[in-house]
């Protein structure tokens, strides 16, 4: 399997932060992923955390409007109405029994791990200036995933 270059990672990272700018339903953070095949890196799908309702956008962020506030404790799935970029992108990958690469603007929740992991993604890579919780971790030493965090991607308009 030919390794993926830094450079390459970085035109993928900036790829889903651009789709996920222009798909993403979240008021909060757009997050995008794509989902490249480990053999020829060529890109394979994308997705980007959308909300199905379109009432983030009217009502605003269903946590916020909950629990008065958007703090690290509110992660149940019923908390969010939007589908994660993961799950987004590996529901418009075929299935071909093919290794596949995932790379992500975020780090990936532990759910999408698992949920990754479950679809045959054998690297996972992410950017941004968050770690993966310990979780997700947990989930890719299981499965034997290779998971890199891309520390020096920054999307374009974050204001780090």
């Amino acid at each position: 399997m030919k390794r993926i270059t830094l450079e390459n990672i970085h035109q993928f990272l900036d790829l889903a932060h651009f789709y996920a700018e222009q798909k993403t339903g979240c008021t909060k953070v757009s997050v995008g992923c794509v989902i490249i095949d480990a053999e020829t890196h060529n890109l394979i799908s994308l997705g980007a955390n959308v909300d199905l309702t379109g009432l983030c956008k009217k009502e605003g962020c269903h946590r916020v409007l909950v629990y008065g506030d958007n703090a690290k404790d509110h992660r149940l799935p019923s908390d969010c109405r939007a589908v994660h970029s993961e799950i987004d992108a590996l529901v418009k990958t075929p299935y071909d029994g093919r290794p596949k690469i995932a790379i992500v603007t975020r780090y990936p929740c532990e759910a999408c791990s698992r949920t990754l992991a479950l679809a045959g993604v054998v690297d996972v890579i992410w950017g941004r200036a968050q770690d993966i919780p310990d979780g997700a971790r947990e989930v890719f030493n299981l499965h034997n995933m290779d998971y890199f965090w891309a520390k020096s991607w920054v999307a374009a308009d974050d204001p780090r």
